[in-house]
């Protein structure tokens, strides 16, 4: 029975497929229907949940007073500066994370900022997170947070103090390296405890304008550190109080119900130096700056002498209300490039901030990424000095009337027309038996209508008739242009060759042996004679000596050298050291000037706040043409001073020799080259005289 019923179940299985896959669907729908109801109840409990809580949170806001106390009235102050004195700037905010006064400073910013760049506040700190630097170093970050808001008209830098230690402040001034953006406006919100350590601080030494705004205490309750709601302080950075420090002053007391909407926050126009004191640092080159030194221990102080940068830098310390000491680099040197990336010199003082500035030094490329540059206010160019025109010989003087090359083609003429002349009268003798003539008598013939001596005897055929009267036009024609020139140089004795560009340089050495050379054969000078593309500086470079400049000018005076020097040195040495009493120098300073290098500038520590207000000044010296007068001024009066010191030293006087309009009679002296050569005349004739009497013996 048993078995039958599992058959029976099994073929009623089989029997009713159908039935049996009805069965299943039914099931797998059910299962489906639960799952979605499942799904509707539990966002339906999401939604209330949500909906309480934002409930709750709202009776909690509405219940709680606000989080912000004296922060939120100088947040209002700094939203105020930035929409009436900073909009149009990138803005750039340093603050905590969890600066409850962020949120609503950020709105305010992009509200009126061209750019914003948000920066945490303790990223320099030695806990700061570390990705910041993973792909670029410090500089680099802050080179690109500085000259990301490169379209903006002006730069600000806003710094959240009101959640932050005083030592995440510091370290963020110090390694933004803010000292060298002087221009960027600084606007700090904080405790007023600490007014004086941040606008003190020298991470803001070069910041031109910084304000701190700061919940004001009233004298009451200063002591006990309550501060009043609803009204705030604004400090301002003195870069040139007191001692010549930087010194915090309040300049605004707000009340915030009534804010001030026109003021000059950020002036253009800077304070006056008010006495303070600037430390200069610079060489001894006059004209451009000269002076005594107080000692000689390197380093030392000195006392400016007359010269151009001392009156620039007494113009301007009269016109700015500043004092200056000026002192020697402690190595001597103008400014070398080492292989530490340091400076030795002027531009290593300078780089180290030891000096506020320095007056007349070369402008480089490579010195302009470490120093700051004034524009330029004078070139330093190198001239040939040489000996001036001397007198020629007299006795040359019947020659000088005309070049060799027209010398040797009136030779040439001569002889070509004399023996045309003879063989032309040649071939008429042998046609028609006519008279002969010589050859030594034909080319005398062409001589002898030079010297306007024609010969009695012409000749009687027409082509040498012909022949004759071109050369009569040819030889009138030579002989006016040589008389007229024979008397000026009769009358006024000729010079050398003056020396006034490289070029005749170089042909003075190809012609007369000439020879050059300067004091040292290096820097900018090598550079510009070894890299030119003319044939003339290269020679100038192969064949240049050198000397100091004692031995050079000696060299230069006594003929056949030149010496090659800055011009205005130059200048001031020939005419103190080469001049005499009369005036007259032997030196001839070329026309032609060499410009070695773009020019000369006074250079500035990197950030320094006075740096543009100088550099304009400068401006207005080239404009009004004070630079090339003082220059002018400074080697006069250094020539008068010298000439008379030497005057009373040698107790000489000074003469002047007139020179009158009276006529000159030629004399000797002028005539010499006559009788020199009638003398060569007669010694020729006396040695063909002599050969012709031994040729007749033998």
């Amino acid at each position: 029975m048993r078995e039958f019923e599992d058959i029976q179940l099994t073929n009623r299985k089989l029997t009713h497929p159908t039935a049996a896959a009805a069965a299943g669907s039914w099931d797998a729908e059910t299962l489906l229907l639960e799952m979605a109801v499942s799904v509707l109840v539990l966002l339906l409990l999401l939604v209330v949940v949500v909906a309480a809580a934002e409930a709750a949170a709202i009776n909690v806001m509405n219940a709680s007073p606000s989080p912000l106390g004296w922060e939120e009235d100088v947040v209002v102050g700094a939203k105020h500066v930035l929409e009436h004195y900073l909009a149009g700037c990138h803005v750039i905010i340093a603050a905590s994370p969890f600066s409850p006064a962020l949120a609503s400073l950020l709105n305010e910013v992009s509200a009126v900022s061209v750019s914003v760049t948000l920066v945490d506040i303790t990223l320099c700190m030695d806990l700061a997170p570390r990705h910041v630097w993973k792909k670029e170093t410090s500089v680099d970050y802050w080179q690109r947070v500085w000259g990301s808001g490169i379209e903006a008209t002006c730069g600000a830098l806003v710094l959240d103090h009101t959640a932050s230690d005083t030592a995440s402040a510091t370290s963020l001034l110090t390694c933004s390296d803010l000292w060298q953006q002087p221009q960027t406006r600084v606007l700090i919100m904080g405790r007023r405890e600490d007014v004086k350590v941040l606008l003190g601080y020298e991470g803001l030494r070069n910041t031109r304008h910084a304000l701190y705004l700061t919940p004001h205490h009233p004298a009451r309750h200063h002591q006990s550190g309550a501060a009043k709601r609803g009204v705030i302080d604004m400090y301002s950075r003195c870069l040139y109080c007191g001692a010549g420090g930087a010194k915090p002053q309040l300049i605004q007391r707000w009340n915030l119900s009534d804010l001030p909407q026109e003021l000059t926050l950020f002036p253009e126009q800077h304070e006056a130096f008010t006495g303070s004191k600037l430390r200069v640092v610079a060489k001894n080159y006059f004209p451009y700056f000269s002076y005594d030194p107080l000692s000689d221990t390197p380093g030392t102080l000195v006392t400016p002498k007359d010269s151009l940068c001392a009156r620039m830098i007494a113009a301007l310390a009269a016109a700015y209300n500043f004092t200056y000491e000026v002192r020697e680099p402690e190595d001597g040197q103008w400014g070398l490039l080492t292989s530490s990336g340091n400076w030795t010199g002027l531009v290593g003082t300078l780089q180290h901030e030891n000096a506020d500035f320095s007056v007349d030094i070369t402008v480089t490329r490579d010195r302009s990424k470490v120093v700051d540059f004034t524009a330029l206010y004078i070139e330093e160019p190198v001239v040939i000095l040489s000996p001036k025109p001397r007198p020629l010989p007299e006795y040359l003087s019947l020659v000088r009337p005309l070049e060799a090359n027209v010398w040797a083609g009136v030779v040439l003429s001569v002889i070509a027309w004399g023996t045309t002349l003879w063989f032309m009268q040649k071939c008429w003798h042998w046609i028609s038996g006519g008279r002969r003539l010589g050859f030594s008598s034909s080319i005398f013939y062409g001589w002898a209508v030079l010297l306007e001596d024609h010969p009695y005897h012409p000749p009687v055929n027409t082509s040498s008739q012909v022949l004759v009267g071109v050369w009569l036009i040819v030889g009138f024609i030579v002989t006016t242009g040589y008389r007229s020139s024979l008397i000026s140089h009769l009358v006024v004795q000729g010079k050398s060759a003056v020396i006034n560009s490289m070029e005749e340089l170089v042909d003075m050495r190809e012609t007369d042996g000439w020879r050059w050379g300067t004091r040292r054969m290096t820097g900018v000078l090598k550079t510009f004679l070894s890299s030119s593309s003319d044939p003339a500086m290269i020679q100038v470079y192969k064949h240049m000596e050198t000397a100091d400049i004692g031995e050079g000018m000696k060299r230069v005076v006594d003929g056949g050298f030149s010496y090659i020097y800055n011009y205005y040195y130059s200048k001031s040495l020939v005419a103190t050291r080469y001049t005499d009493a009369t005036g007259y120098t032997p030196v001839h300073i070329s026309t032609s000037q060499y410009s070695l290098f773009s020019g000369n500038g006074w250079a500035f520590r990197r950030g320094a706040p006075f740096h543009s207000r100088f550099n304009k000044a400068i401006l207005k010296f080239l404009d009004a043409g004070l630079v090339t007068f003082w220059m002018d001024d400074v080697i006069n009066n250094y020539v008068r001073r010298e000439r008379r010191r030497r005057a009373e030293e040698t107790g000489g006087q000074v003469t002047i020799i007139a020179v009158g309009d009276e006529e000159i009679v030629l004399g000797l002296r002028h005539m010499q080259g006559t009788f020199y050569t009638l003398l060569l005349g007669h010694s020729l004739a006396s040695i063909a005289f002599v050969t012709e009497y031994l040729y007749q013996i033998h």
